[in-house]
């Protein structure tokens, strides 16, 4: 029923999209209501607009299973089977679509938030949003799709990390788009300080871990390295204290 659909969306708004906020709330319940009115009318839905849906449905659906509001992964399966099968209608990765990749992205970070399994697809991901020109977003775009670049970035450079690698993306795109405002959100729920400081010690990480496919180490790379790491340490205290200025 639709009904359950908004409790869905307002579980995944809660609990999921504060840790990943590439999605626009509003976008999502416009989109619902087109669903439910095609449905209605008895004409075609769009699929990607259900891909979406049937993403966001299996993420509240792990929140409940991981909360013990429901007893096993019953309902997350069918969902998963739902969203997987759109994805092939999608034909993604070979056709780049922005619904496409905010349901891949945010379905394989539940499901792996450490992103160990994310290795070999991460690069992958990296390089759908640079077809997409998500990495040209302005200064004055929406946050949720500046986010999306740079959690692109971060899954990159994470999975990275946990193999031991340099990254694979350029430096000249790591600041691409630029973050947004610390002090806006992009709903009124929350702060996106958490995403931001995520975003930041990646790119720190980013200088490390070329640092460690040098055979030479000269005293000012590792200067340099200093440097970077103390601004760092100022940045995430004074995430630290926003967070808990709006608790």
């Amino acid at each position: 029923s639709r009904e359950s659909a908004l409790s869905q969306i307002e579980t995944f708004f809660d609990c999921v999209h504060p840790i990943i906020p590439i999605f626009d709330q509003s976008k999502i319940n416009e989109i619902l209501l087109e669903v439910y009115q095609s449905l209605k009318s008895e004409k075609s839905v769009n699929a990607l607009n259900v891909l979406l849906l049937m993403a966001i449905f299996f993420c509240s659906s792990y929140v409940a299973v991981a909360s013990g509001v429901i007893p096993d992964l019953l309902l997350c399966n069918n969902y998963y089977k739902a969203y997987r099968y759109l994805l092939d209608i999608a034909e993604f990765p070979m056709r780049p679509l922005l619904e496409s990749l905010q349901a891949f992205v945010v379905v394989n970070f539940v499901v792996d938030p450490n992103m160990v399994d994310a290795t070999a697809y991460s690069a992958m991901l990296v390089r759908m949003g640079q077809q997409l020109g998500l990495h040209k977003t302005p200064m004055d775009g929406a946050n949720h799709i500046k986010l999306l670049w740079n959690f692109l970035l971060y899954i990159e450079g994470s999975s990275s990390v946990v193999c031991g690698f340099s990254f694979s993306t350029p430096s000249n795109l790591m600041d691409s788009v630029p973050l947004p405002d610390v002090t806006s959100s992009i709903n009124s729920k929350f702060p996106i300080l958490y995403t931001v400081g995520r975003c930041k010690i990646n790119t720190v990480f980013r200088h490390v871990m070329e640092l460690t496919s040098k055979r030479l180490l000269f005293r000012a790379d590792l200067d340099e390295t200093e440097r970077r790491i103390t601004k760092l340490y100022k940045d995430v205290c004074l995430i630290n204290h926003n967070l808990r200025c709006t608790k």
